[in-house]
C-alpha cells in the first residue's frame, strides 16, 4: 500500500465535484458526456460552480470549462473534432468579471422554484430536470444574488428540493420503471451537492447510497456510484481520515476495468485523483494513475478528450510545445525554425494520434494570434513527416482541409439558407449595411458562448451598426427549445442540423470549424471579414469590418 503524507489543508468538496460530473442540466444522459471537454479537475470544484466570479485562468490546451453532461455537436468533416483552443488564449477580456456577471443577460426575476405536493411520477421526473436547469442558472450567475453566500444558500435549497423530489419519485415508481434509475441518480447528485456544501450527514448518506448501487445491473448507475466513492475516498485522504492511498488506487483500477468504458466523467475524477496524490508526494501512486489515464484516453477518438487526458497526465513530450505556446501568447518571439524543430522532435518521440492533435491545437493558437507562418509551418512538418499511421494521416488531412476552408472563405459573400432556432424567418440579406457577428454555438458546449458578453458589448457600442446572428450546431434531438425558454440568449440564430445523429454539419465544414468558440465577422456588404477562434482581438476585427 502507498502512503500519503497527512495535511490539515481542507480539500474543497470532492463530493460536490462528483456531483458536477453527474448532473444532467437538461435531462440528457451522463454517458453522453464522452464527446465533451471537461473542466480542468485541478480547479476548485465548489468555487467554480457556487461562485461564478471564480474562474480558472490557466487550463491545459484543449481544456473547456464544461460541467454538464450533454453531448456537443459533431463539427466539420470529422464528427469527433470539437476541441477549443488552449484556454489560456480563450479569455475574452483580461478584466475579471464582477461577481455573478454572466456571459449572457440575467434572467428576469421569477418566483423561486418550489415542489408541489403529491406530484405523480412523470411530473416528479420533469421537476428534477427543472431543478437542474435552475441550478445551472444560479451557478452561471444568471440569477441575481448579492454575493456568493446567497448563491450558495439557493444552491443548497435547490439541492434539498432535488433530494426530496428524487426520493418521492423512487417511492412512487416500480423497480422496473425507467423513473427508478432517474430517482436514484437524482439522489446521488443531490446528496453530492449537499455534501460539497458542508453537510456531513449528506456525505454519510451519499457513501451509503453509492455503496448500495456499486454493483447495480445498470452499468451507468454502477459507474456513477463508483465515481462518487472515488471522490469520497479523495476527501478522506485530504482530510487525514486515512493516509493510505491503496483504496483510491483500487477504485481507479475499477473505473478503468468497468464494463462501461471510462468516459469524460471518469477522466475528470482520475485527473483529480492524480492531482491529490501528486500534492502529497505519492510518486508511485500518481504514476500509476497517470499511466492509467494515458492507457484509457490518449488514443480516444474524440480529439478534445485525448488532449485533455494528455494534459492531465502531464506527458513530458509536450513540454516544449507548451513553452512555445506560452511564449507566443505572452508576446515573446517564437522563431519558425525552432518551432519546426519542436514539431519534428515531438513526432519522433511520439509518432501517434495524440501528438498530431496536440500540434494541430498549437497551430490554432498561432492562427488565432495572427501568425500564419507558424501555423502553416506546423502543417508542413506534419504532412512531411514519414512514419505516421493511417489515423494520424487522416487527422492531419482533416485539420489541413479545415484550415484551408477558413482561409478560402475570407472575402466571400455569405448566403445561408437554414431555418432559425426559434422557427421564425431569418435572413442575412435583411442585415445589409451592418456588421454581423456570427458565433457558432451549442447548448452542449457552454464555452461556445464564452464570447457572448464581448459580442454584446460591441453591439451596444455601435447600435444599429453591429448585429449578432448565431449559428446553432446542436443535434436534432437536443433540447434547444427548452434551453432557449429557460436561458434565453441575446441574439437570434440559424439552426444547423447534421445529416445524421452525431454526423457532420455542412455549415461547419464550409467555414472550417474545428473548435469552439468560433465567431465569423461579416462586413457591411455581407463578406467574411475575419474569423475569430478565441475571443481575443474581437474589437479590432470588428473595427476593421466597419471601416468604409
Amino acid at each position: 500500500m502507498n502512503g500519503v503524507r497527512h495535511s490539515n489543508r481542507r480539500f474543497c468538496a470532492t463530493a460536490f465535484f462528483a456531483a458536477i460530473v453527474l448532473v444532467s442540466s437538461t435531462g440528457c444522459r451522463r454517458e453522453a458526456a464522452e464527446s465533451n471537454v471537461p473542466p480542468t479537475p485541478q480547479a476548485d470544484a465548489l468555487s467554480s460552480v457556487a461562485d461564478p466570479a471564480t474562474e480558472t485562468e490557466t487550463q491545459p490546451p484543449g481544456a473547456s470549462a464544461f460541467a454538464d453532461s450533454m453531448t456537443p455537436p459533431s463539427l466539420a468533416a470529422d464528427p469527433t473534432s470539437i476541441s477549443p483552443p488552449d484556454a489560456r488564449s480563450a479569455a475574452v477580456d483580461p478584466t475579471p468579471a464582477p461577481p455573478h456577471e454572466s456571459i449572457s443577460p440575467p434572467i428576469a426575476e421569477t418566483p423561486r422554484l418550489q415542489l408541489a405536493p403529491q406530484l405523480p411520477a412523470p411530473r416528479l421526473a420533469d421537476f428534477l430536470k427543472l431543478v437542474d436547469i435552475e441550478m445551472r442558472n444560479v451557478a452561471s450567475g444568471r440569477r441575481p444574488f448579492r454575493d456568493a453566500a446567497e448563491a450558495n444558500a439557493e444552491l443548497k435549497r435547490l439541492s434539498q428540493l432535488k433530494l426530496q423530489a428524487a426520493t418521492q419519485l423512487e417511492e412512487r415508481s416500480q423497480p422496473t420503471d425507467p423513473e427508478r434509475l432517474l430517482a436514484i441518480r437524482g439522489q446521488l447528485q443531490a446528496l453530492s451537492h449537499l455534501a460539497g456544501l458542508g453537510d456531513l450527514n449528506s456525505a454519510l448518506k451519499l457513501e451509503k447510497l453509492a455503496q448500495a448501487h456499486l454493483t447495480s445491473e445498470d452499468t451507468g448507475l454502477a459507474s456513477d456510484s463508483l465515481l462518487v466513492l472515488t471522490g469520497l475516498e479523495m476527501e478522506k485522504l485530504q482530510n487525514g481520515v486515512t493516509t493510505d492511498s491503496g483504496e483510491l488506487l483500487t477504485l481507479i483500477d475499477r473505473i478503468v476495468a468497468s464494463p462501461q468504458p471510462p468516459d469524460v466523467s471518469a477522466l475528470m475524477v482520475m485527473g483529480q485523483a492524480l492531482t491529490v496524490l501528486r500534492g502529497y508526494g505519492d510518486d508511485e501512486g500518481s504514476e500509476q494513475i497517470r499511466l492509467a489515464i494515458l492507457d484509457a484516453f490518449a488514443e480516444h477518438p474524440n480529439q478534445a478528450v485525448a488532449e485533455m487526458a494528455i494534459s492531465l497526465a502531464g506527458a513530458p513530450q509536450f513540454e516544449a510545445i507548451d513553452q512555445a505556446i506560452g511564449d507566443f501568447l505572452e508576446g515573446r518571439p517564437v522563431e519558425t525554425q525552432r518551432w519546426r524543430e519542436i514539431v519534428r522532435q515531438t513526432l519522433q518521440e511520439a509518432p501517434e494520434i495524440a501528438s498530431v492533435r496536440y500540434l494541430a491545437g498549437a497551430s490554432l493558437q498561432f492562427e488565432s494570434g495572427g501568425n500564419a507562418e507558424l501555423s502553416e509551418a506546423t502543417f508542413e512538418e506534419l504532412t512531411g513527416f514519414v512514419g505516421l499511421d493511417e489515423d494520424c494521416v487522416a487527422e492531419i488531412r482533416l485539420a489541413t482541409q479545415a484550415a484551408q476552408a477558413r482561409r478560402e472563405i475570407i472575402g466571400q459573400i455569405v448566403e445561408i439558407e437554414l431555418p432559425s432556432a426559434d422557427g421564425t424567418p431569418l435572413s442575412l440579406s435583411d442585415l445589409q449595411g451592418r456588421v454581423v457577428l456570427m458565433p457558432f454555438w451549442a447548448i452542449a458546449v457552454p464555452d461556445s458562448l464564452s464570447v457572448l458578453q464581448t459580442l454584446e458589448t460591441l453591439r451596444q457600442k455601435s447600435p444599429g451598426e453591429v448585429e449578432i446572428i448565431g449559428m446553432n450546431l446542436d443535434d436534432e434531438d437536443a433540447p434547444v427549445d427548452e434551453f432557449l425558454e429557460q436561458s434565453p440568449v441575446a441574439f437570434r440564430s440559424f439552426r444547423s442540423r447534421p445529416k445524421s445523429p452525431g454526423g457532420a454539419h455542412e455549415i461547419a465544414a464550409r467555414f472550417g470549424v474545428v473548435s469552439l468558440p468560433f465567431v465569423v465577422i461579416l462586413d457591411r456588404q455581407g463578406r467574411v471579414s475575419a474569423i475569430n477562434l478565441t475571443g481575443r482581438k474581437l474589437p479590432d476585427q470588428v473595427e476593421r469590418a466597419m471601416a468604409p
